[in-house]
Formats: C-alpha cells, structure tokens, sequence
C-alpha cells in the first residue's frame, strides 16, 4: 500500500534516502536556500520536501525546494500574469450508476461500486464546486464540469482555447509494463499497448466500461491517455492541476519522464501539480481548496503551494498526506 511505502521512506531511522542522495552534496550548498533540481531516473518517484534529515527535519525545513522538468527551465521567461478563465471538473459518474450513489445512495445497495477499478470520488464533487466559487469570486471565468457533464469530449472542446487554468479532479492511472497483458483496457491497444504515453491517463465520465474492455477506443470513452493528450494545444494553459492518483508517474528514458507530465508539457502546459502516489481523497481536497484560495488572493503559484503544504502537514503531519503532491515548474 502507498502509506506502507511512504512510511518506509520517509520515516527518519527507517529511511537512507538523505544519506544516499542529499548528504553528499552538502558541502556544496553552504549558505544556499533555494535549490532546483530535475531529477533523474526513478528518482523521479521521490518525494524530496518529504527526505528525513534528523529525527525533527526534512529537506522541506531547510531549502526552498523547486521542481524543474527540465534544468532548462531556468532560462525560461516568466509570464505568470493573472488568471483569467478556468476549467474545473470533478464528481464524475465513472459508471451510469454513479449517479445513485451521487444522490446518497449507500453502496451496500450497489454491489458493483464495490467492485469497480473506478469507484465514485465524493469529494471531488464538494472540490470542484468550492474552488469554482472561489475563482468566481476572484473574477474568473469559469467553465465548471461535474457528474455526468464531466466527458472527454469536454476536455478535448479545450483544445486551441484560452484557458489559464485547468483542474481535473478525478482517478489517474499507470499501468507498470509487467500487468499489461492481463489489462482489458490495453487489448483494445495492440499496437502501442506497450507505450508509456498509452499506460498512463486520466478518467471521465464512462471510464470504467472503457478499462473492462467494454467500448472500442475512441476520443469519447472515458479515458485520456498521455499519448492522447500530447496532440492538444494548451499552450495557454497557466497551471494544470491533476487532483489524481499517481499523476506523476510514467516511465524514464534518457529523455525524461513519459507520462501524463510529458503529455501536457508536450501540450504545452506551464505549470503542474502532480502526485506521487495514491492520495487521501478528503485531505487532497482540503489541500486543493487551501491552494487556490491562497494563489488567487495574490500568492504566486509557488508560495501558495508551499503555505498549503505546510498548512496539510500541520494537520496531517504523516508524509503520506502532504508530501504526495509536487508542483512541476513553478513560477
């Protein structure tokens, strides 16, 4: 299990990850604050804010930590400018019966929530309505996406579009390259099944026929893969949120990380928020809600995620809580 694994890490007298990646490179970084990194390999999976130093720090309480896809960033112009409009989705009906439980139906008298990859995602509901009125009262245009509105097809109607923001409150997914024989969603994929960009993705409304082989691949079924996205144009796009699970995982080559960052990069998306792992549906959404109220009173990106971080550790002091979402390129 994800909190298992983040415990194991990020545990001080548990874990040896400051020791083997951070230590030696201390001499080096006498009397600096601010350190940008790109990490390599499956380093790409770690959680640096979260690497244990002593019993009572961790890398978060010593540097001001920035995520960089690319050490290239740095020379990148900023523009952050304000926000304008937005695109929010969330509470979606992975299955048409989603919209049972949806109404406070219980899922003991629903059998097959209980059985589903997808299962409905309350919070994401109470999430998307939140922040969309908080943008709103910010003077944002919003295009909000919820139960059974929250389609593919509506995210694709985002392509070419100027929209500066865009969250995505939903299930993410990566399928490691060993369970791919045995997943239905990829044998309706046998030419590119195998592809990084085809094994990692975001769901919508319908998903879950989708992943059980159910619906031939389409752009209306439910399930964006990386691959997919990579053909859009977000180039617009000020900040993409992916409240998900696992949005940050994919497969490295000497080129990077290929996944749903690689996707929306290619999309051409200036920042991201991602996950490393399986994340806690009501504290993520407690995280998301703290986020923007704190970005879009005036914060940049980078110091409203910080606060927000350190606002869900005080709360949920176990890394498995607040140290499973990273913002890439910050600004």
């Amino acid at each position: 299990p994800a909190q298992t694994k983040a415990r194991r890490l990020y545990t001080y007298g548990r874990s040896r990850l400051y020791e083997m990646l951070w230590k030696p490179m201390e001499s080096c970084l006498e009397g600096v604050k601010t350190v940008y990194y790109s990490p390599t390999a499956f380093l790409h999976r770690v959680a640096f804010a979260a690497i244990p130093v002593d019993k009572d720090t961790r890398l978060i309480d010593r540097y001001d930590l920035r995520y960089l896809s690319t050490t290239a960033q740095l020379l990148r112009e900023r523009r952050p400018g304000r926000a304008q409009s937005a695109a929010v989705f969330g509470g979606m009906y992975y299955s048409p019966e989603h919209a049972f439980l949806a109404e406070g139906g219980q899922k003991a008298e629903y059998r097959a929530a209980m059985e589903e990859t997808f299962p409905y995602l309350e919070e994401t509901r109470a999430e998307a309505d939140t922040i969309s009125k908080d943008m709103k009262y910010g003077g944002i245009d919003i295009k909000r996406y919820v139960a059974e509105n929250a389609t593919e097809p509506n995210f694709y109607a985002l392509d070419g579009q100027s929209t500066d923001i865009i969250h995505l409150a939903t299930h993410g997914f990566y399928i490691d390259e060993k369970d791919v024989a045995a997943n239905a969603f990829l044998a309706n994929h046998p030419g590119d099944r195998y592809s990084s960009m085809q094994r990692t993705g975001l769901t919508f409304d319908g998903a879950n026929a989708t992943w059980l082989g159910q619906k031939k691949p389409d752009r209306e079924d439910g399930i964006l893969t990386a691959a997919e996205l990579s053909t859009l144009d977000l180039g617009r796009a000020q900040l993409v949120t992916l409240s998900a699970c696992e949005t940050a995982l994919g497969d490295y080559s000497t080129e990077g990380v290929y996944g749903l960052q690689r996707g929306f990069k290619e999309a051409g998306a200036r920042t991201l928020i991602l996950s490393l792992w399986n994340v806690s549906d009501r504290a993520t959404s407690l995280f998301m809600q703290d986020f923007y109220s704190r970005w879009l009173a005036g914060m940049s990106k980078h110091d409203a995620f910080t606060q927000a971080v350190a606002q869900l550790r005080a709360t949920h002091p176990d890394p498995f809580f607040w140290a499973a979402f990273v913002m890439l390129d910050p600004e």
